[in-house]
């Protein structure tokens, strides 16, 4: 089954992320999720949603609940690409920000390690990483934590 890619990124890890899975994959298509037409949306039988996560707040969420109706007749797969450790309180968390009704649908849910590069941050986003203590840039991207996701898609 060919999948779909949707990436939402606004600093580029979740579009390497997505990038990484269609190379190890072998299949799919990649689409920057800003502006792209949800009728093509048809065309797919997986969906996966590589998606950074601000504040909390999954960047990808405004489309996922707008067109759920149609994801949740796919496959759908939602990665979550942060500087918080998948474990800890605040992914926890921002799970929990997603709808019940998505995160029940879902096929599958990853959190993902990110990036952090203070010279790409807006002077926002620099100041909230300065007040949670994160004073330097940090790279944790990890191609390897994809691999329970392609095992999962090849499966399906």
């Amino acid at each position: 089954m060919q999948p779909l890619i949707l990436y939402h990124t606004k600093y580029g890890s979740s579009k390497l992320y997505a990038e990484w899975l269609r190379e190890d994959l072998g299949r799919g298509e990649i689409r920057d999720l800003r502006g792209f037409d949800a009728t093509g949306l048809r065309d797919f039988g997986q969906i996966v949603i590589v998606s950074s996560i601000y504040i909390g707040k999954v960047g990808a969420m405004d489309f996922m609940v707008h067109h759920w109706g149609e994801l949740l007749e796919k496959q759908t797969y939602l990665l979550v690409v942060g500087s918080a450790e998948p474990g800890s309180e605040e992914s926890k968390q921002a799970y929990m920000l997603i709808p019940r009704e998505i995160r029940e649908g879902l096929n599958g849910y990853y959190k993902l390690p990110g990036k952090i590069d203070f010279q790409k941050l807006s002077f926002i986003h620099k100041l909230m990483l300065w007040f949670k203590g994160i004073r330097r840039s940090e790279d944790k991207m990890d191609r390897a934590a994809l691999q329970p996701v392609i095992q999962d898609l090849i499966r399906a």
